[in-house]
């Protein structure tokens, strides 16, 4: 049986709501704002002030909610590929693994989830598919052996080219992503306005994108956690106008391309609630796998193989 293990905070006195909006914003680019979001525009789209925006993300990143903000360029740029590899295998094999993520030259994701201890989920960046495969003998090698149960491939269908300017813009943004447009212009001799319509024509060309990490965690005043829902693809857009109608005053984050499956991060007031909007959904999305997921992690790093592109000159 489950066994939900609540950790005290006093950080959440209430539901906050503008914490919520201010979260839904970083996911970027989206319908409200047309700039990338930093903490002034968010505070300017919310009226409130820049430091109540970064003290409410703070927060959350302390409790280990918020577990980044991050500056995605997309790889097909760079002539390599996304997959999205499942696996299980030992929970010691995927503590090895999880432990030294950083060392990991290939990995851009990971994704552990659920009550099992015996799952992950990692994205591996490469140039081919014979690459793919001595990657994952090499994570057999080093780690233990791990059992391949699907692979995914991430597919865009981006043509943007990166250029010198878009390098030097990106090589802040991945380093800092909040940062304001004077930073970036003072560290690469760039003007405001052309940083400005750089990255505005990046994201909306979607060569980049601003990635938040949401994990799902059980604090107290708002209870955070992560709804899985396995559509496989189909009717796909009838299922978010479900979930955003029962959810529409309680969702944080909202991922519709984990590999076929809705991912929905849920505030909500107390365990009951929870309960409540999870019956209401099963009941909506009758025929679907709809699984109410604790713990999830995510850990995000860009790797070295997209980094010394990024050092690069023009692609």
């Amino acid at each position: 049986m489950a066994r939900f293990i609540y950790l005290r905070y006093d950080y959440f006195p209430k539901m906050d709501r503008e914490l919520l909006s201010a979260l839904r914003l970083i996911q970027w680019p989206n319908y409200a704002l047309n700039n990338r979001p930093t903490y002034w525009q968010i505070a300017r789209y919310l009226d409130i002030s820049p430091k109540a925006v970064r003290t409410k993300f703070d927060r959350l990143s302390e409790i280990g909610v918020l577990g980044g903000i991050n500056i995605v360029p997309d790889v097909t740029s760079f002539g390599l590929f996304r997959t999205a590899i499942y696996i299980s295998a030992d929970r010691s094999v995927l503590d090895r693994i999880w432990n030294n993520f950083s060392t990991l030259d290939t990995i851009m994701y990971l994704h552990r989830y659920g009550l099992s201890t015996d799952s992950l989920v990692m994205e591996v960046i490469h140039y081919d598919e014979e690459h793919l495969d001595s990657q994952l003998n090499l994570f057999s090698s080093a780690f233990g052996q791990i059992n391949v149960l699907g692979r995914q491939k991430h597919i865009t269908e981006n043509h943007y080219k990166f250029d010198a300017k878009d390098l030097a813009i990106l090589r802040v943004l991945v380093a800092e992503p909040m940062a304001r447009l004077s930073k970036i212009s003072s560290m690469t001799g760039i003007g405001v306005r052309t940083i400005n319509s750089r990255i505005h024509e990046m994201a909306f060309s979607n060569a980049i994108s601003c990635e938040p990490i949401f994990n799902g965690y059980n604090g107290v005043n708002p209870l955070f956690y992560i709804v899985s829902i396995n559509h496989g693809d189909m009717r796909r857009n009838e299922i978010k106008e479900k979930v955003l109608d029962i959810l529409k005053s309680s969702y944080v984050s909202f991922k519709e391309n984990f590999y076929g499956t809705i991912l929905i991060l849920v505030a909500v007031e107390n365990f009951q609630e929870m309960l409540n909007l999870f019956s209401e959904l099963k009941e909506s999305l009758l025929g679907y796998q709809v699984t109410l997921i604790h713990p999830f992690k995510s850990r995000y790093s860009l790797p070295r193989i997209v980094k010394a592109k990024l050092n690069g000159n023009a692609i």
